[in-house]
């Protein structure tokens, strides 16, 4: 009796793992905003891109994971169904309490900002985050006072980037809001190597962990397909070698495949995993691992995409790559161990535990995938 509790605790603990990995795709979590701040002689502008919904309705952001839980969830939800063009209206409505929660100062003079466009997607699936972007603009004021942006906590994290810079742009994270540090108009500062590869670290692993939840997904399919070190160890190297050379093709050699066949092409090789989790019961073998290693050239091709778009830097810094990469490696660490640990230090594909263990979560993955693999082509 105690035994089968224990397998069934295994079977949960793993499910249970795998839905915290996919739970950003389809919860209603706090995500951070991304914020690209660009100045132009006398004119400043922030691109910033945010789920508008809980900042509407009033959400204090920074004092709750999931919007499901503020205690205005009932009008977010009901925001969240709105077209693009009630939506914008509403916000509209809401400008100015918005405003008074974003200042841009240069020295000690408030920059006043208006706001010039505004990006909203169709709701489409509404249980799925919808990022808007919002672009508001001001006059600098004559001198040349660094400029500082105060983002309110009640509006959560961001990212702030400062564009068209180079490699001596600001970009900071604000994780509870606040003050960002000073901005020079001109960048005249440049990081060292080192710098760079520290400040590359964390954003790595917050590219995988929690965001990555379709390569965090493929990663727990290669430790349910594993029955021994060794093959949990030849996967990981053939994944993570393809991934690397994917992430440089793409942000140093500007390879850049369509984004219509990734999109197809990620979904899929999670169907192939869970898959192969489910039915590979005799050790792997070549052609798997030549399928995984595919899988990590269209998952890195497909970050190393992301990562360019978002570099203001003519020329991607080599230090700033591998503190990425060394991020990226690091979560995927911390997702075996996970899973390692949940399972009692046990492979899951060992004896009986296959079909206890292995199948629920191959059948979930590949569920997950093909989901993914439809609301990608239908949406």
């Amino acid at each position: 009796m105690q035994r089968g509790w224990t397998v069934s605790s295994r079977i949960a603990a793993v499910l249970c793992l795998f839905a915290a990995l996919a739970a950003p795709s389809h919860a209603h979590e706090v995500q951070p905003s991304v914020a690209d701040l660009t100045i132009d002689g006398r004119e400043i502008t922030l691109d910033i891109e945010t789920i508008l919904e809980p900042v509407i309705a009033g959400v204090d952001l920074g004092s709750v994971r999931d919007t499901d839980d503020a205690a205005e969830a009932g009008e977010v939800d009901r925001l969240r169904a709105l077209s693009p063009g009630a939506l914008e209206d509403a916000l509209r409505a809401t400008l100015l309490q918005l405003l008074g929660r974003i200042k841009l100062m240069s020295g000690d003079i408030e920059i006043d900002l208006t706001l010039d466009q505004v990006r909203i997607p169709p709701p489409g699936n509404t249980d799925l985050p919808r990022v808007s972007g919002v672009i508001l603009s001001g006059a600098l004021p004559p001198g040349d006072a660094p400029v500082t942006l105060n983002w309110d906590p009640s509006l959560g994290a961001l990212v702030l980037r400062q564009m068209g810079a180079g490699q001596d742009g600001y970009t900071g994270y604000l994780q509870s809001g606040g003050m960002s540090d000073p901005i020079p108009r001109t960048p005249s500062r440049t990081f060292s190597p080192a710098a760079a590869f520290v400040a590359g670290v964390p954003e790595g692993f917050e590219r995988i962990v929690p965001r990555g939840f379709a390569h965090a997904a493929f990663i727990l399919g290669i430790f349910l397909v594993s029955a021994t070190a060794r093959a949990l160890i030849y996967q990981v190297l053939a994944f993570t070698l393809s991934h690397i050379a994917g992430m440089a093709a793409a942000i140093f050699g500007g390879i850049l495949a369509a984004p219509g066949l990734l999109a197809a092409l990620v979904p899929l090789s999670l169907v192939y995993i869970g898959l192969a989790a489910i039915f590979a019961r005799s050790g792997i073998s070549a052609w798997h691992l030549g399928l995984v290693s595919l899988s990590g050239m269209v998952h890195g091709l497909t970050l190393g995409a992301v990562l360019r778009a978002d570099i203001a830097a003519p020329s991607p810094s080599l230090a700033s790559f591998a503190g990425w990469v060394a991020g990226i490696e690091l979560s995927q660490i911390a997702i075996l161990l996970v899973a390692f640990l949940a399972l009692g230090l046990r492979f899951p594909s060992s004896g009986s535990q296959h079909r206890q263990i292995v199948q629920p979560a191959g059948i979930a993955i590949a569920l997950f995938g093909g989901g993914l693999l439809a609301e990608n082509l239908l949406f």
